[in-house]
């Protein structure tokens, strides 16, 4: 995938059916690519999909101006609508060097949140970690305690992936007690 062809998050047209436990199906999208010419993918394969706060991402391949690519799809049920995300998350770590260490699942579920909420969750992370820091240096589980908590009434959507948050709590936690004891060393 090249970059010059990198794909906003936008809306699309999409034909999908329905199985018979009402879960949707993409088969065939259409959409404006960067240089505004309509994409249309014929047979849209969909690899993986979840659930991630009542709406449905679709991992997905398909044939793009002859090349077989990956995209991710989003439906909204609520609003009955359907969306492109970036051709590749791996493409955007690049710019995101600072999540080197954590696992693929963990930096899409980032970029996910970024897309979608507008919030980096690495720096959500980072601030409540070293502002608890000022007082004492707590155990990992008193930092997962103090996030969730602090996080529980406008990131709900944090409890579908507690794994992945924990992972990055985890790095961000060994990052600032190695700033702290990096600190503590140049007073000494």
């Amino acid at each position: 995938m090249s970059r010059e062809e990198n794909i906003e998050r936008q809306p699309i047209n999409c034909i999908a059916t329905f199985n018979l436990k009402g879960e949707a199906i993409p088969l065939v999208i259409k959409f404006l690519n960067d240089k505004g010419e309509e994409v249309t993918i014929k047979k849209v394969i969909c690899d993986d999909w979840s659930k991630i706060h009542g709406n449905i991402r679709y991992q997905c391949h398909g044939e793009i101006l002859g090349i077989d690519e990956e995209f991710i799809i989003v439906y909204y049920p609520e609003d009955m609508k359907w969306y492109i995300l970036d051709k590749q998350y791996k493409e955007k770590s690049l710019d995101y060097g600072y999540l080197e260490g954590l696992s693929e699942s963990t930096c899409k579920f980032i970029f996910y949140v970024i897309d979608e909420y507008n919030l980096n969750l690495y720096h959500s992370c980072m601030a409540v970690i070293m502002n608890v820091m000022k007082k004492k240096i707590p155990t990992l589980g008193e930092i997962k305690n103090t996030y969730y908590i602090s996080a529980k009434k406008n990131k709900p959507y944090l409890d579908e992936h507690r794994m992945e948050v924990d992972e990055l709590l985890e790095l961000c936690y060994q990052r600032c007690l190695f700033k702290k004891k990096k600190g503590k060393a140049k007073h000494k």
